[in-house]
């Protein structure tokens, strides 16, 4: 892959510390930023095109992350 810009190619692959988190929802995942009410949406990955429609998954939205059960 050849990339044409005037940003310097080291700033264009530098990796970044990504704040975001994933949680896997019925048909795909969310990716969004823990809040204190749980997950505000950033992005849905979903092969479903109904999901992209549910006002659940779209951004800005808030998810409640499941609490995991104790051992």
């Amino acid at each position: 892959m050849v990339i044409h810009s005037i940003i310097d190619p080291m700033e264009i692959m530098e990796r970044k510390e990504d704040p975001g988190v994933w949680q896997e929802v019925p048909g795909g995942l969310i990716q969004g930023v823990l809040c204190e009410k749980g997950i505000t949406v950033t992005r849905l990955v979903s092969t479903d095109p109904a999901m992209y429609l549910n006002p659940l998954y779209q951004p800005g939205a808030v998810c409640q992350v499941p609490q995991k059960g104790k051992s």
